[in-house]
């Protein structure tokens, strides 16, 4: 039985950081092919030259064609998109097993494309985190509109709530299912990002809970930077890669 899934969150700009990395590569093989006629170190990467190296390839670069007509020589390493992982312990299956065997099946792919939405598949990779509140809760999963519109279950539509799934005691890093108001559980999650439980008094008795975050509450709050008072995050989010997590 399932007991710990994963989700790997990204951000950023996807054509800017390739482009980024299409660059730094290009440095990297005029050093390779080119660094020693000028001086230059060739299996070093770009960004551990010295300054005065560094210069010296700037100086240089515009007459080498080849490489130059590519643009401009990046020296620093691009920023990854990948924020880092959560990994988070469900909760026992008897308590909630209809959710429970969904959010196991969004993460690993096991139940194939949607029934309702054919294009859609029954995952939550590439989806979007559309609605980031600073300070509360992170949401995303909807694996048909990706906006917040959609959604859907392994279960070709809504389900209804699990009493046993309807706790007490929030705090930061539970993972719990998002709903548009009663019976009415789809694909689509969130996390909670504060300790603050009073925040989340309303919330008890109206969503099920899933699990709690056991690793990753560093990744959990670089979500909650990225998000605003309205929600709408200050950059793209999106769940990069999830699953079952090995103990």
């Amino acid at each position: 039985m399932t007991d710990r899934i994963f989700f790997e969150f990204s951000s950023g700009n996807v054509d800017e950081h390739q482009a980024e990395e299409a660059a730094y590569d290009n440095t990297t093989a005029f050093l390779r092919t080119k660094g020693a006629i000028y001086g230059l170190p060739s299996s070093t990467a770009p960004a551990d030259l010295t300054d005065d190296q560094q210069e010296l390839l700037l100086s240089v670069w515009d007459g080498e064609r080849e490489f130059s007509a590519k643009g401009a020589p990046r020296l620093q390493v691009p920023t990854p998109l990948v924020l880092g992982r959560v990994v988070v312990q469900l909760y026992d299956r008897k308590d909630a097993p209809k959710a429970h065997d969904n959010i196991v099946a969004l993460c690993t792919r096991s139940k194939g494309m949607s029934k309702a939405v054919k294009t859609a598949a029954l995952h939550y990779k590439d989806v979007p985190m559309h609605r980031i509140v600073s300070g509360f809760v992170a949401q995303g999963g909807d694996v048909t509109r990706k906006d917040g519109s959609g959604g859907d279950s392994i279960y070709n539509g809504k389900f209804n709530d699990e009493k046993g799934g309807l706790r007490k005691g929030w705090k930061r890093g539970t993972l719990a299912m998002a709903n548009s108001g009663k019976n009415s559980n789809t694909s689509q999650f969130f996390f909670c990002l504060s300790d603050d439980s009073a925040k989340y008094a309303k919330l008890e008795g109206k969503h099920v809970v899933l699990g709690e975050t056991v690793e990753g509450m560093d990744v959990l709050a670089s979500l909650d930077a990225l998000g605003s008072a309205s929600g709408t995050p200050t950059s793209k989010v999106w769940v990069s890669d999830c699953g079952v997590a090995k103990k």
